[in-house]
């Protein structure tokens, strides 16, 4: 499996539409920051039919340094969950 880097996906949308390289990025650009700015005032975020992206409290727990042994306290924190629609799990499965 290969990796595709932001420049490749940015040319590969701008190939397929039309548009050039300049706007999709600015187009993407504008999504990420929509997407930024409805996770941090905890909202879920629903990209199409196909990827739900949502933020998800950890509550602060122990834990155990691997290399000393010593119990140390992880403290709260917001992560983010990503989930694939049937659209995708189905296209991976065929």
């Amino acid at each position: 499996m290969e990796k595709i880097s932001n420049k490749e996906f940015i040319k590969a949308v701008a190939v397929k539409t039309g548009y050039s390289q300049k706007n999709i990025k600015e187009v993407l650009d504008a999504a990420q920051e929509i997407v930024e700015d409805n996770l941090v005032d905890g909202n879920t975020v629903k990209v199409f039919s196909w990827l739900t992206i949502e933020p998800v409290e950890k509550a602060a727990r122990a834990g155990r340094n691997p290399i000393t042994g010593e119990s140390i306290q992880i403290p709260a924190k917001t992560s983010v969950k990503a989930k694939f629609g049937k659209v995708i799990k189905d296209l991976l499965n065929e």
